[in-house]
């Protein structure tokens, strides 16, 4: 996929996405799998919320039993880009979900890696406005870290994740708000061990000085390299989505096919 997307298109969506720039690829390879995954699930209109940059959206138009995709992202970087890409069957817009609820309505709905960037009462709000975009019949997909593997020993490395969730949680304030689970999807499957002594090895010091590694550039470049790693050790096992389980592995990324609860 690197090779197919090339690099210069890479570096224009990490900055759009502000990702950090050691773990660019990694990351942003998993994110665009993710629209590739399920673009050919797609039937009808679809609104892609968080569409960063629109790379994605524009992959879900070429799907020819989709309709319409309506992109709304909340960054001025990320919608000039996205801007760029509208046509007949796309279009873009900028929105703040928390307090601008356009009245549509669209049989598909994607969320994707922007739930764990909310805190607890904007998340509400924003699982709540999601549904008012949701027919008797739409189909949402939702996608967020694991917690248990995306930091590892209870470290949270990313700053802007206020919240970051296991299956449980997710499961629990999902179902809270009025969504039906259908199907849950694991991506990036890592093994558990493996994962768990690098991480130790690797976040040591961060127990002992914590205030001063948080924002440690060295500590950062180590997250690098372990994300490198596990990216070789998922390879060996799965790269991709499915739904098997395994005591042996755990995903660094849950995505959720949901329905609005119809009680």
């Amino acid at each position: 996929m690197r090779d197919f997307l090339g690099f210069k298109f890479y570096n224009n969506f990490v900055k759009s996405r502000g990702f950090l720039q050691v773990l660019r690829y990694p990351l942003v390879e998993d994110h665009l799998y993710r629209y590739l995954w399920v673009k050919d699930k797609l039937k009808g209109s679809c609104l892609d919320i968080a569409c960063g940059s629109g790379w994605g959206t524009l992959q879900v138009s070429k799907n020819s039993n989709v309709s319409f995709v309506q992109g709304y992202d909340i960054n001025p970087l990320a919608y000039k880009k996205a801007k760029s890409y509208d046509n007949n069957k796309v279009r873009f817009s900028r929105v703040n979900l928390l307090n601008n609820v356009p009245k549509k309505k669209f049989d598909n709905i994607i969320a994707f890696e922007i739930i764990e960037h909310f805190n607890k009462k904007d998340v509400l709000t924003l699982l709540e406005n999601i549904k008012k975009f949701a027919n008797k019949n739409t189909i949402i997909y939702i996608s967020t870290p694991n917690k248990d593997a995306f930091s590892p020993l209870g470290y949270k490395w990313l700053p802007y994740h206020p919240i970051e969730y296991n299956i449980n949680t997710l499961t629990e304030i999902l179902k809270e708000n009025g969504y039906k689970v259908n199907k849950i999807y694991f991506q990036r499957v890592l093994f558990k061990l493996p994962h768990k002594i690098i991480s130790y090895i690797i976040l040591f010091p961060v127990f002992f000085f914590k205030d001063k590694t948080r924002n440690n550039k060295f500590i950062r470049l180590l997250y690098g390299i372990l994300s490198r790693v596990e990216l070789f050790i998922g390879k060996n096992y799965y790269s991709g989505i499915h739904t098997e389980k395994s005591a042996l592995f755990y995903p660094k990324y849950y995505i959720l096919e949901l329905e609005v609860s119809k009680v």
